[in-house]
């Protein structure tokens, strides 16, 4: 099979999630991105994760619409309203997939678990996104001007001389992009779920290459949309140029874009638990659970004043476990950091490089080999490609579709954004 980016372009387009499979596992990488194998259905992770994600956009995308008119501030109510639209929109290609699947189903036990499945999923989103609105809606409109949104990037990699490498452009997505009207920077915002505490994700804000790489992006595009004349353009305007493209301008002898702080958006899909309650007693009262329970300080207490209500206090067992119990950061929160240039110099040299060794295994130089510890890790899902890296066999293709682009992410995201600008 003849890789079309080798045959029909000059140049090499890239992406992080192409770089970080060819990192891990070589044979994956020629699946994924040169044979163009992808599987048939999301794994339920995966869809929460990108229907959450899909409510997030569409929040920021109706601030940003609203800062450009100038509009009014808007409401929690109506922020959530916008989101859950589209995080619904997005969830329902994962009913499909499983509707496919029920038709398919051998038992009645089958059917339960994929139903089970469906409105577990739904749950988990909506309440993910609503708690999200709920806490930085309403106050990042106020405090930032949303600069982009789910907005694909493509920009060339310059070599140590600082001239744009056109044979290699790496491409993305943004999340979204702020200007932070009080410091007067660009921030870059990606959006996480994850099933454990949120504060895990912690762990890989140091030297992450993804979000260094967008940073990257971001820097490039501003020096391009920069005037002639040094200066960037207002925030609200910025806004604009970023919706009509990125073609605009250039930058001579102008200030340098500041760029460097990075915000992880977190948020955990299992929401806080309501406290069990203990059996009734004599006087009928069911007592609120002291047991340890996977909750908030907030809906603890709201809990034990529906008790104190019926006439009973609370015990000191309660009053203890009510102490132990964290906020609301638990489940949603905003980790930090920052990276600084020459953090970000070291991510385009090495990217330059592994960027050498993917052409090279396009064009079959360097060796396509697979790396089974891989395969089955104790500590993450099993490789979905691991059955054809076995096997090869047409059946087992069956389970997967060929789709058009190594990049549709890319593509997807620049294919909404027209839609967005046909529909205004």
């Amino acid at each position: 099979m003849t890789d079309q980016r080798t045959a029909k372009r000059t140049h090499l387009s890239v992406t992080n999630s192409e770089l970080s499979q060819f990192r891990s596992c070589r044979q994956k990488w020629w699946f994924v991105y040169h044979e163009l194998l992808r599987p048939k259905r999301t794994p339920r992770p995966f869809a929460v994760g990108s229907s959450v994600h899909a409510g997030l956009g569409a929040m920021y995308q109706k601030i940003q619409d609203m800062q450009v008119a100038n509009g009014a501030r808007p409401s929690v109510d109506e922020l959530t309203a916008h989101a859950l639209k589209s995080m619904k929109q997005e969830m329902a290609t994962f009913f499909a997939e499983l509707l496919e699947a029920l038709e398919e189903a051998p038992n009645v036990d089958a059917m339960d678990r994929i139903i089970e499945e469906s409105e577990g999923s739904e749950r988990e989103a909506e309440s993910s996104v609503i708690r999200f609105v709920d806490r930085f809606g309403v106050e990042d409109f106020d405090r930032y001007q949303v600069v982009a949104v789910e907005r694909a990037f493509h920009v060339p990699l310059v070599d140590v001389s600082g001239y744009a490498c056109q044979r290699v452009v790496y491409s993305g997505v943004w999340d979204a992009v702020f200007f932070d009207l009080e410091i007067k920077d660009f921030v870059l915002a990606e959006h996480k779920t994850t099933s454990a505490d949120a504060h895990q994700a912690e762990r890989k804000l140091d030297m992450d290459p993804q979000t260094t790489g967008y940073l990257y992006g971001l820097r490039e595009t501003l020096r391009r949309l920069t005037k002639r004349a040094g200066k960037l353009p207002a925030p609200a305007a910025l806004a604009w140029a970023m919706k009509q493209g990125t073609r605009r301008g250039a930058l001579r002898n102008g200030e340098e874009p500041r760029v460097g702080r990075i915000f992880y958006n977190v948020v955990r899909k299992k929401g806080p638990q309501e406290p069990k309650l203990n059996k009734p007693g004599k006087d009928g009262i069911a007592m609120v659970s002291s047991a340890a329970v996977d909750t908030t300080r907030d809906v603890y207490e709201q809990a034990l004043r529906a008790q104190e209500a019926q006439g009973n206090p609370r015990t000191e067992k309660q009053t203890d476990r009510l102490n132990s119990l964290q906020t609301q950061e638990r489940y949603v929160v905003r980790l930090e950091t920052f990276t600084t240039p020459d953090m970000i110099e070291r991510w385009r040299a090495e990217t330059l490089a592994e960027a050498g060794l993917l052409r090279r295994a396009l064009r079959g130089a360097h060796p396509i080999t697979r790396n089974a510890e891989m395969c089955n890790p104790a500590w993450a899902m099993p490789c979905r490609y691991r059955s054809i890296c076995i096997e090869d066999a047409p059946e087992r293709r069956q389970e997967f579709k060929v789709v058009s682009d190594p990049h549709s992410e890319v593509i997807e995201a620049e294919e909404a954004e027209e839609q967005r600008q046909g529909a205004r």
